[in-house]
């Protein structure tokens, strides 16, 4: 009897500690939950001056797993006190080295974003939600009471992106992203590689979208090298590649493009009506200079091509440009029903009258005199443009005026 008592006894010690080792030991994987809840959104609200949400956080204490659910990040739009959702994250997967937990500098080995979507916006009067982040986060502010988390790769499955003005639909969304970002063992130079099957581009009333986008560099000391685009449309394609280099702090351009553009594909864009435009053109040049004054150059060629109401045999442009001006000299085409034509253009942007001085010169020989001296005429034009609250609209307004202004 007395022996019995006593394994009845010992079994019931084992089963209270065993009770109390399970009770502690979710005691303490959820003090660790809440601490990482706490100090994330603290991490954002100090360093980056943003809201942070987060749904729910799972630790696996045995494998260093970890799962957040519902995570979204807000950040001032301008001083209007109002707050925008930059980063919305349904889920998120990772492995967190258990050591970080005790010192609270998170290191996060490797996370997974699974259906993330980064939403930019701008407000008519230029603020935005996402530039003081982005600021922020390549100066890599520290938080004013220590800690912070490292993440040291991650990867996208089936992302999203889109940037566009307060209250209308987006101009740029990219959809389907899925890419990869790692790390040499010093945190001081990335990988970046993705990939996605859909780019569109709109504008009121109509907008294009590209079959394929991908991208490859490296991001070291808030440089961008070696980097890669390829742009995809049939029959387009574009390939552009270079170098973001920062000189004393000031980012430095050296980028190289070429591909083909197929001008029906930019009808939705250029205007107009199904079959206005026509054609191949194939360009190549450069950009080079300082981020907020670089400049660039563009050549052009192209065959049986048909802009507007206008068929052209040959067409050749050679221009400079920057993000505030554009000077096309020359432009020269061989008319499809005969006769040649030149044309040269300065255009002002991002002034508070921007303008654009059109001259055309063209010679055509009389069709009821074959033999007869040619003709020539030539014209010259002030196309007044309308201030807009980005560069893209700037752009795509001076070609919308372009393609309708007669010429012939």
């Amino acid at each position: 009897m007395t022996g019995g008592h006593r394994g009845r006894s010992l079994v019931l010690v084992l089963l209270l500690l065993s009770v109390l080792a399970v009770f502690g030991f979710w005691e303490i994987r959820h003090s660790f939950e809440k601490n990482l809840r706490t100090d994330l959104v603290r991490i954002v609200r100090q360093a980056y001056e943003g809201q942070a949400e987060i749904g729910s956080v799972h630790l696996n204490l045995l494998t260093g797993n970890v799962r957040f659910r519902n995570v979204r990040f807000r950040f001032p739009l301008g001083q209007s006190g109002e707050y925008r959702t930059l980063f919305d994250f349904p889920g998120v997967d990772g492995h967190l080295s258990l050591l970080s937990l005790l010192t609270r500098v998170y290191d996060f080995r490797e996370l997974t974003f699974l259906a993330p979507s980064v939403t930019g916006v701008m407000r008519d009067d230029g603020s935005d939600n996402y530039r003081q982040f982005f600021e922020k986060w390549r100066e890599g502010v520290q938080t004013p009471h220590g800690g912070g988390a490292v993440v040291r790769s991650f990867r996208i499955r089936k992302g999203r992106v889109s940037w566009g003005i307060v209250g209308k639909p987006p101009v740029v969304e990219m959809r389907e992203i899925s890419g990869r970002v790692t790390s040499n063992p010093l945190m001081n130079r990335f990988q970046v590689r993705f990939s996605s099957p859909g780019l569109e581009l709109r504008k009121a009333g109509g907008g294009v979208v590209l079959d394929a986008v991908r991208f490859s560099g490296s991001i070291e000391k808030g440089s961008l090298r070696d980097f890669r685009l390829g742009l995809s449309m049939r029959p387009s394609w574009f390939r552009v590649q270079g170098n973001v280099t920062q000189i004393q702090n000031v980012p430095f351009l050296d980028v190289f493009f070429h591909g083909t553009v197929g001008l029906s594909g930019l009808e939705p864009l250029l205007g107009g009506r199904t079959g206005d435009y026509s054609g191949v053109l194939l360009a190549d040049g450069y950009i080079h200079g300082p981020a907020a004054q670089w400049e660039g150059n563009l050549r052009v060629n192209g065959s049986r091509v048909r802009i507007a109401s206008h068929s052209y045999r040959k067409v050749f442009l050679k221009a400079r440009f920057s993000s505030v001006s554009l000077d096309v000299h020359p432009f020269s085409a061989v008319l499809a029903k005969g006769g040649k034509m030149s044309a040269t253009l300065i255009a002002s942007l991002s002034t508070p009258n921007p303008v654009a001085r059109l001259t055309v010169r063209q010679t055509r020989i009389p069709p009821l005199f074959p033999g007869g001296e040619p003709l020539e005429m030539s014209v010259g034009r002030d196309i007044p443009l309308s201030p807009k609250t980005s560069v893209v609209e700037e752009w795509i307004e001076l070609a919308n005026r372009l393609m309708g202004v007669p010429v012939s």
